[in-house]
């Protein structure tokens, strides 16, 4: 709306509502900014080992499309993960031009104190690589202040760091919007729902939920929702069967579109974080 040309450089996910990734250079025009799709195909459900070969290919096919960007003003890149800081530095570098870089979660720090990397090698390189990243970059945006000091701590120079909190699409997510069709179709109509919509990974600690549904098996009137996708589903949902609860719904990820009118039919919205201090802080 303000006037500039905007290029936006993403992979391939199943309910992103881009065409299919049979070709590795794909270009779509969304809502005038105009949208490059590149062939690397990501999933929570992923082991780790897949999940780093994506991160290399979205990486030297991200360079591939950022060099082939003409008139490049600034170069703004968002992390996880921490490789996104990659192409940005050689799209900086070749096409000389500033790089700012947007901290949504703090890697490595997160991922090792997870015991998800303990390799470390890979420990000592990604550390450098996160200190490299935030020496190229010309400014650094995080979304806590928690964020914030955790890159100061990192930075042995002073750098401008802002904080945007996470926000909501205020359009699509409106008080009005109407769940009662939802309701009416999963048969919640005299239940009372509780919702966690999103990622169902080790951060997540969803077997807070579990464990909360059975002690809350013997009320019918009460209902537990889990929808979306991760790598700890499959054992949500083995745990679920195992207690025999019948109080909890573990459904398929949906697209944002879907999502309004689900959250509407929800009488509570569950955020669930795992206890990690780093997580916390953050």
């Amino acid at each position: 709306k303000a006037g500039h040309k905007v290029t936006l450089i993403t992979g391939y996910y199943d309910i992103g509502g881009f065409e299919s990734a049979r070709a590795l250079y794909q270009q779509q025009d969304i809502e005038c900014i105009n949208v490059v799709v590149v062939g690397t195909k990501y999933s929570n459900r992923q082991s780790y080992l897949r999940r780093v070969t994506s991160f290399l290919s979205f990486c030297l096919l991200s360079i591939y499309a950022g060099l082939r960007t003409k008139k490049i003003d600034v170069v703004y890149a968002s992390s996880t993960p921490l490789t996104v800081g990659i192409p940005a530095m050689v799209i900086k570098w070749v096409k000389r031009v500033p790089f700012v870089f947007e901290v949504r979660d703090q890697w490595p720090q997160i991922p090792i104190e997870l015991s998800i990397i303990t390799n470390r090698f890979l420990i000592r390189f990604l550390l450098w690589l996160e200190k490299t990243i935030y020496r190229s970059c010309s400014a650094i945006v995080t979304l806590s202040p928690g964020q914030a000091d955790g890159v100061r701590k990192m930075l042995s120079e002073e750098k401008p760091i802002t904080v945007i909190p996470n926000s909501c699409d205020i359009d699509v997510f409106r008080p009005e919007n109407d769940g009662s069709a939802t309701r009416l179709k999963r048969g919640w109509q005299d239940k009372f729902v509780l919702l966690h919509a999103g990622a169902m990974g080790k951060v997540n600690g969803l077997d807070f939920v579990i464990d909360a549904a059975e002690r809350l098996k013997d009320h019918s009137d009460i209902v537990f929702v889990l929808i979306g996708d991760g790598k700890q589903k499959p054992l949500l949902e083995s745990r679920a069967k195992q207690l025999g609860l019948t109080n909890v719904e573990i459904l398929p990820s949906v697209s944002k579109q879907q999502l309004p009118e689900i959250l509407a039919a929800a009488d509570v919205a569950l955020v669930i974080i795992a206890k990690y201090p780093i997580v916390e802080h953050n």
